[in-house]
């Protein structure tokens, strides 16, 4: 995983993915306002919490809770960014650290953006039902954690699926993903953190893709090299 991170770092500076990485700035920037703008308008017009006295803390906190709020949800939303990027990221990283790889599938971009659309609205009612529980913890030095794990597991399966279905059908990705979905959701952790850094947050789309391409490359890898053993000591055996 921190493999992959260097790898990402020492490829900022490509042109292909330097030229997305501006328009990637952009966009994330416009839709962090729009987040901010429609967050405040929710929490004016809507009884948001059915506990009263959170209901009151965030309606006296006003824009401060309504950053934090966009803040939560925002790794959540700027995911859906990578439906028009993934391909030209994927590809710019594969040609330079993995050319072995051959050509992707013809990945139809619908495919991309509902799986973009279907996560993105599951972390977001998963970040929401959470939030007490956040604003719990977070008094006990905890809340943090549970936002890591939660959002570790979400964007690590997010950005795996969008990935790894370039290459895999539906029912190897899957089993890919099972067989290594802890070093999967650490990897999430890590675009989770990422994602929650200031400025370095507008380019966590990018970043994220880019990290996760080298990830599923390597357990690829991992898993075929595995088979190959698992059918050497068979045939030993027999």
């Amino acid at each position: 995983m921190f493999s992959a991170l260097a790898k990402t770092l020492g490829q900022l500076t490509d042109p292909r993915i330097r030229s997305i990485l501006w328009k990637t700035l952009v966009l994330s920037l416009g839709l962090f306002i729009l987040l901010f703008l429609g967050v405040g308008v929710v929490l004016a017009e809507t009884q948001f919490f059915a506990m009263g006295w959170i209901e009151s803390t965030v309606e006296w906190l006003g824009g401060i809770a309504t950053l934090v709020l966009a803040w939560i949800m925002f790794p959540s939303v700027v995911v859906l960014i990578l439906s028009f990027f993934l391909e030209d990221v994927a590809q710019a990283v594969e040609d330079r650290h993995h050319p072995d790889l051959g050509n992707p599938r013809v990945q139809p971009w619908r495919e991309v953006a509902l799986i973009a659309v279907k996560f993105a609205l599951i972390a977001i009612i998963l970040n929401l039902l959470a939030l007490p529980f956040y604003i719990l913890l977070y008094f006990v030095g905890i809340g943090i954690i549970l936002y890591y794990l939660l959002n570790g597991y979400l964007l690590g399966r997010e950005y795996f699926e969008l990935v790894a279905l370039r290459r895999l059908d539906a029912a190897d990705a899957a089993t890919l993903r099972r067989a290594f979905s802890g070093r999967i959701s650490l990897c999430g952790a890590l675009i989770a953190f990422l994602s929650s850094l200031p400025l370095v947050n507008l380019l966590a789309p990018v970043m994220g893709t880019m990290i996760m391409v080298h990830v599923v490359a390597d357990l690829q890898r991992e898993q075929e090299a595995r088979q190959a053993s698992g059918k050497e000591l068979k045939r030993d055996a027999q």
